[in-house]
Protein backbone atom coordinates (compact mmCIF):
# COMPACT_ATOMS: atom_id res chain seq x y z
CA UNK A 1 0.00 0.00 0.00
CA UNK A 2 2.95 1.86 0.54
CA UNK A 3 3.45 2.60 -3.17
CA UNK A 4 -0.14 3.57 -3.71
CA UNK A 5 -0.02 5.99 -0.86
CA UNK A 6 3.52 7.42 -1.41
CA UNK A 7 2.34 9.43 -4.68
CA UNK A 8 -0.93 11.05 -2.76
CA UNK A 9 1.04 11.80 0.06
CA UNK A 10 4.25 13.23 -1.82
CA UNK A 11 6.39 10.72 0.31
CA UNK A 12 8.05 8.90 -3.16
CA UNK A 13 11.38 10.37 -4.92
CA UNK A 14 10.24 11.83 -8.04
CA UNK A 15 12.80 9.55 -10.25
CA UNK A 16 10.86 6.84 -8.90
CA UNK A 17 7.25 8.88 -10.04
CA UNK A 18 8.77 10.18 -13.34
CA UNK A 19 11.08 7.14 -14.84
CA UNK A 20 8.51 4.09 -13.60
CA UNK A 21 5.38 4.96 -12.57
CA UNK A 22 5.16 7.70 -15.45
CA UNK A 23 7.49 6.38 -18.29
CA UNK A 24 7.83 2.90 -17.86
CA UNK A 25 4.35 1.54 -16.84
CA UNK A 26 3.02 4.40 -18.96
CA UNK A 27 4.54 3.11 -21.80
CA UNK A 28 3.31 -0.36 -20.71
CA UNK A 29 -0.28 0.88 -20.68
CA UNK A 30 -0.16 2.58 -23.83
CA UNK A 31 0.53 -0.64 -25.38
CA UNK A 32 -2.06 -2.34 -23.75
CA UNK A 33 -4.58 0.31 -24.41
CA UNK A 34 -3.70 -0.58 -28.60
CA UNK A 35 -4.72 -3.91 -27.61
CA UNK A 36 -7.60 -3.35 -25.64
CA UNK A 37 -9.09 -1.02 -28.33
CA UNK A 38 -9.99 -3.53 -30.96
CA UNK A 39 -11.43 -5.26 -28.58
CA UNK A 40 -15.54 -5.29 -27.58
CA UNK A 41 -16.54 -1.76 -26.52
CA UNK A 42 -17.47 -3.54 -22.37
CA UNK A 43 -13.60 -4.61 -21.97
CA UNK A 44 -12.18 -1.44 -23.66
CA UNK A 45 -14.35 1.14 -21.37
CA UNK A 46 -13.43 -1.74 -18.44
CA UNK A 47 -9.89 -0.76 -19.29
CA UNK A 48 -10.37 2.70 -19.56
CA UNK A 49 -11.44 3.11 -16.11
CA UNK A 50 -8.75 1.74 -15.02
CA UNK A 51 -5.69 4.04 -17.52
CA UNK A 52 -8.33 7.28 -16.24
CA UNK A 53 -7.67 5.96 -12.22
CA UNK A 54 -3.86 5.58 -13.37
CA UNK A 55 -3.22 8.85 -15.02
CA UNK A 56 -4.70 10.52 -11.66
CA UNK A 57 -2.40 8.82 -9.44
CA UNK A 58 0.44 9.40 -12.00
CA UNK A 59 -0.78 13.31 -12.04
CA UNK A 60 -0.99 13.68 -8.39
CA UNK A 61 1.93 12.16 -7.80
CA UNK A 62 4.24 13.92 -9.87
CA UNK A 63 2.85 16.98 -8.43
CA UNK A 64 2.99 16.06 -5.14
CA UNK A 65 6.74 14.45 -5.21
CA UNK A 66 7.78 17.35 -7.63
CA UNK A 67 10.22 18.77 -4.87
CA UNK A 68 11.31 15.32 -3.68
CA UNK A 69 14.30 15.56 -5.50
CA UNK A 70 18.41 16.44 -5.11
CA UNK A 71 17.73 19.17 -6.53
CA UNK A 72 14.37 21.60 -6.46
CA UNK A 73 14.77 23.26 -9.83
CA UNK A 74 13.20 20.05 -11.17
CA UNK A 75 10.10 20.73 -9.26
CA UNK A 76 9.71 24.26 -10.95
CA UNK A 77 10.51 22.30 -14.34
CA UNK A 78 7.83 19.53 -13.22
CA UNK A 79 4.80 21.12 -11.96
CA UNK A 80 4.19 23.53 -15.63
CA UNK A 81 4.78 19.97 -17.10
CA UNK A 82 1.99 18.14 -15.64
CA UNK A 83 -0.41 20.96 -15.58
CA UNK A 84 -0.06 21.11 -19.50
CA UNK A 85 -0.07 17.16 -19.70
CA UNK A 86 -2.93 17.53 -17.82
CA UNK A 87 -4.45 19.49 -20.23
CA UNK A 88 -3.60 17.56 -23.24
CA UNK A 89 -5.13 14.33 -21.46
CA UNK A 90 -8.20 15.94 -21.10
CA UNK A 91 -8.24 17.23 -24.55
CA UNK A 92 -7.58 13.57 -25.55
CA UNK A 93 -10.70 12.20 -23.96
CA UNK A 94 -12.85 15.19 -25.08
CA UNK A 95 -12.35 14.87 -28.77
CA UNK A 96 -11.50 10.88 -28.58
CA UNK A 97 -15.55 11.04 -27.21
CA UNK A 98 -16.96 14.19 -28.44
CA UNK A 99 -18.07 12.60 -31.74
Amino acid sequence: MGILTGNFTGKTRLWIVFWIHNMFIGTIVNRLTEEFASQTPAVFYAWLSFVILWCIWVCVGLWQCAFNAKYRFWGYILRPFVVLCSIYLLYSFYTAFSM
